[in-house]
């Protein structure tokens, strides 16, 4: 799921929210996965923006100390051409 939201002509807000759920037959056991992103979009120009996003993710799968027990925390930057 996502919103956009148009800050002015050269700056969009995209914000997205992502949920996956599975079940493993074998084992009865779930995991749930949350994504979170907040993206600052600013165009330079018609065909170039600069992006900064803010992404969060948590991985619930009820098993202590398998190295993913803390919510991921992650910023990319970066420009982005478009081809026409």
């Amino acid at each position: 799921m996502s919103l956009t939201h148009e800050l002015s002509d050269r700056v969009d807000w995209l914000n997205s929210w992502a949920m996956n759920y599975d079940h493993n037959d074998v084992t009865n056991a779930d995991t749930t996965t949350n994504a979170v992103s907040s993206t600052y979009r600013y165009y330079i120009s018609n065909k170039l923006a600069f992006d900064t996003v803010l992404a969060l993710s948590k991985v619930d799968d009820d098993i202590a100390n398998n190295g993913n027990d803390e919510v991921d925390k992650s910023l990319f930057m970066g420009v982005t051409y478009r081809l026409k």
